[in-house]
């Protein structure tokens, strides 16, 4: 990437701490036998594309089969709603300090930088373009298997010509290092 594109301050680092951390949502959470990502380079406007995606469970289930679920029952049961949910600061279905920043650091970057990024799962969707959110439902969309392979995509992209620092977008006064 750097030999393609000039990238500024943070981009790299952006770009390596979001896919570390969807990564480990799909390891940690998806329980999914396989998985698929990708990564575009658009040289010409500056822009670095990537997707992950799994044939999990989905972010819905996740959020719903965990032991103590912090969501309302009203987010569990729409799926659009889970998937905003999850891309909250401190959303996990694992409890405990220190979790659920992962999808939060993603969505900040995104938003700082200008970017843009689409989750979908299950039957939800979320998606955040020039600065807009829009949720959408769509229970007429085939799925794998509805429960246990309902399967999620996340897609983003980075302004490689825009600042980003994954710990100014997450609000931390010092800079975090994995």
């Amino acid at each position: 990437l750097t030999d393609q594109v000039q990238c500024e301050e943070g981009v790299i680092d952006s770009i390596n701490w979001c896919l570390y951390e969807v990564m480990d949502n799909v390891f940690a959470h998806s329980q999914a036998g396989s998985g698929y990502v990708m990564m575009q380079l658009h040289r010409v406007e500056r822009r670095c594309v990537i997707a992950v995606a799994d044939t999990g469970i989905g972010i819905q289930k996740s959020l719903w089969c965990s032991e103590k679920p912090k969501a309302s029952l009203d987010v569990l049961k729409d799926p659009s709603s889970s998937i905003e949910y999850a891309l909250g600061q401190g959303a996990t279905s694992k409890g405990g300090a220190h979790q659920g920043n992962g999808l939060f650091g993603l969505r900040r970057s995104v938003e700082v930088n200008g970017g843009a990024l689409t989750v979908t799962s299950g039957w939800g969707s979320w998606s955040l373009r020039a600065g807009e959110v829009d949720l959408s439902t769509d229970r007429w969309r085939a799925l794998p298997d509805k429960e246990d392979h309902q399967s999620t995509v996340i897609d983003w992209q980075l302004d490689c010509s825009q600042k980003v620092r994954i710990d100014e977008a997450m609000g931390s006064s010092y800079p975090i290092n994995d």
